[in-house]
């Protein structure tokens, strides 16, 4: 016997294809004799940090597809395939790399019903990316950046004739922002560069952000890509439409 569901997995990793049934049918009624004491327990234990990180080019991306084989129960996505444990009518598949679980729900007839992307609970350190930086730091320690074959020469703030005294009390606003007002205080600043005199002299970053990681610009790129442009024309680069 076989059969397969497709879900479609998006660029964030998220499974959101679920089947038309478990769409559009009625709201699942609470178990019979559930007291008023066990539901605000059960809503108790969703208070919390649960983290879900947004990636650029995710190793594992594209269709997943789930099949049946007699008895046994697989998963393929991005060139893997990972195999299914049914533990009565719950099928657990473990993305590869450790970067999801997929559960569904088996239906009397075979068929995957419904399912869900689980996410993992953070404590307020291992939120990467909620605070500024984590575990929470101490006063903020100004150093210069490190030099590497990127192009750009470095130096400090004083090679440069720059006071540390403002920059120093600028980052250690970005620090405390999050102790003042909760995560995601605004504003949300992912990182500060500064240079001055052709030589990069800050290079900070906050939010689970560093050099190697892609921003997303968005509509931001429509005003800077012109600057950069007329700035290239107007330095002598021939360039044409």
């Amino acid at each position: 016997m076989f059969s397969s569901v497709h879900l479609v997995l998006g660029a964030f990793l998220a499974l959101v294809s679920l089947s038309a049934s478990a769409q559009s049918g009625p709201p699942v009624a609470p178990p019979a004799g559930l007291s008023a004491g066990a539901d605000a327990d059960a809503s108790r234990r969703l208070l919390g940090i649960w983290a879900a990180e947004p990636v650029f080019g995710p190793s594992v991306q594209g269709e997943l597809t789930v099949f049946r084989e007699g008895a046994l129960w697989r998963a393929s996505i991005g060139g893997f395939e990972v195999p299914g444990r049914l533990e009565k009518s719950t099928l657990t598949v473990t993305l590869p790399g450790g970067q999801g679980t997929f559960r569904g729900k088996v239906g009397a007839d075979g068929k995957l019903v419904r399912g869900s992307l689980q996410f993992t609970r953070r404590e307020s350190n291992q939120a990467v990316g909620l605070y500024a930086r984590v575990p929470m730091p101490g006063p903020y320690v100004y150093r210069a950046p490190v030099a590497e074959p990127d192009g750009w020469t470095t130096a400090s703030l004083k090679d440069v004739g720059m006071d540390p005294a403002p920059i120093s009390a600028l980052m250690q606003r970005l620090l405390d922002l999050d102790a003042e007002e909760g995560p995601t205080a605004k504003p949300l600043v992912q990182g500060v560069l500064v240079a001055r005199r052709g030589k990069l002299v800050v290079e900070e970053s906050f939010h689970g952000f560093d050099k190697e990681r892609l921003h997303d610009l968005r509509s931001a790129s429509k005003t800077l890509a012109p600057v950069l442009v007329g700035t290239a024309i107007e330095q002598g680069a021939k360039l044409t439409p």
